[in-house]
């Protein structure tokens, strides 16, 4: 029997925060915050989606931005029967949730981790007194698993214009001695470098752990999604998504 794979995002594909739904829709709490007050729910629809890729015999595998802590706080047991790539890539967890061990022995070999969290350290002081300054309502932050820093986030305040705080870091990345990528997910952005990236380790998952004869989906709902959804041979994203917003608005011949 042919394995059936499904790497999928997790946030505006299968589980939101309330304001991202209509008023009435009947929900289901998915997802609970720091202080275990719930955070982020799934629609009945969202399940029903998951409830038809776990019947198909799937191994439904998430690839998200939120780091193992935070995914930790994910309610929905569906996604925690196998691997899970978190923070955005730079980690990869088995099914009991332990550190995959030769995706780290990778990382160490084939980029310079400790010339990199330098420079994540030295843009987090640059961009935390940047806010600080302006009395901007946002904060600055890495995010690290393992010893490894994996990303520097900032996350702005609900109901702020932070077009123009974002600019000013763009600016100041594009200057960096490091090559950074940038997600940004309405008020929040993050500076990703080159060993945190969800499709690297898609493709590591799929070319260690299954074989090319497996069925691969993928599931996403950003632009900055497209690279780890290409490698599947089947790809969804929610007609609610950037993905389908950014289309949209293109010609089609």
């Amino acid at each position: 029997m042919m394995n059936i794979v499904v790497f999928t995002d997790l946030d505006d594909c299968f589980l939101s925060t309330k304001r991202k739904f209509h008023k009435d829709t009947p929900l289901t709490t998915a997802a609970f915050d720091a202080n275990g007050n719930p955070r982020s729910f799934a629609s009945n629809k969202q399940l029903q989606m998951l409830n038809i890729l776990s019947a198909s015999g799937a191994e439904i595998i998430p690839v998200t931005g939120r780091s193992h802590d935070v995914f930790n706080r994910v309610s929905l047991d569906i996604l925690s029967k196998s691997w899970k790539v978190v923070s955005h890539g730079a980690y990869i967890l088995d099914a009991n949730g332990n550190a995959d061990k030769h995706w780290l022995e990778h990382q160490s070999a084939c980029y310079d981790l400790d010339g990199t969290a330098l420079e994540i350290k030295h843009l987090n002081d640059v961009i935390s007194t940047l806010i600080y300054e302006s009395s901007f309502p946002a904060r600055s932050y890495i995010v690290s698993e393992e010893g490894i820093l994996c990303y520097l986030c900032v996350k702005c305040e609900e109901d702020t214009n932070y077009s123009e705080i974002f600019s000013h870091i763009i600016k100041l990345v594009s200057s960096s001695a490091v090559d950074f990528r940038l997600h940004v997910n309405g008020r929040n952005l993050a500076l990703l470098p080159s060993y945190t990236d969800k499709a690297a380790a898609v493709k590591f998952i799929k070319e260690r752990y299954f074989d090319e004869e497996s069925l691969f989906i993928s599931v996403g709902d950003s632009l900055t999604d497209l690279p780890f959804m290409q490698t599947a041979d089947f790809s969804i994203s929610p007609t609610n998504s950037q993905i389908f917003d950014y289309f949209a608005g293109e010609k089609l011949i």
